[in-house]
């Protein structure tokens, strides 16, 4: 259903359906990525997005659940309405529109993954290992 709504969408070439992405294979996935993208209202605290995090990558978010103490809207990522697609839509623009300050905020995470003002004080992140397994 989602490829054919990204053919009807003209986006088929630019976007990749992955499926299940064994652990293992986060950190080099996460790291491919220029942002990290959380739409859903329903995280208590979202893993998928520490692991971006730990990876260095910038967040955009549903300023929903716990994700509003993880992301500090123009510091590591930025948050939009929950629910609001127009505002995640400008969330992304604004993120994609100066690649130099997303670099830079994905550069602020791996230097200091576990700050108090990075990641909303969330102690013991570091970045994940290359190759992995269970922890």
């Amino acid at each position: 259903a989602l490829e054919r709504l990204a053919a009807t969408l003209g986006v088929a070439a630019r976007a990749r359906f992955l499926g299940f992405v064994p652990d293992c294979d986060l950190p080099s996935l996460l790291n491919s990525a220029d942002l990290f993208v959380m739409p859903s209202t329903a995280e208590l605290l979202s893993i998928a997005t520490l692991e971006a995090m730990a990876c260095g990558r910038p967040v955009v978010a549903a300023a929903a659940g716990a994700l509003p103490e993880l992301v500090s809207s123009g510091e590591n990522g930025y948050l939009f309405a929950p629910g609001d697609a127009e505002d995640a839509a400008r969330c992304l623009a604004r993120a994609v529109s100066a690649p130099e300050r997303l670099a830079a905020m994905g550069l602020d995470m791996a230097v200091s993954p576990a700050g108090a003002t990075t990641c909303g004080g969330v102690a013991g992140i570091g970045p994940l290992p290359a190759t992995g397994g269970a922890a």
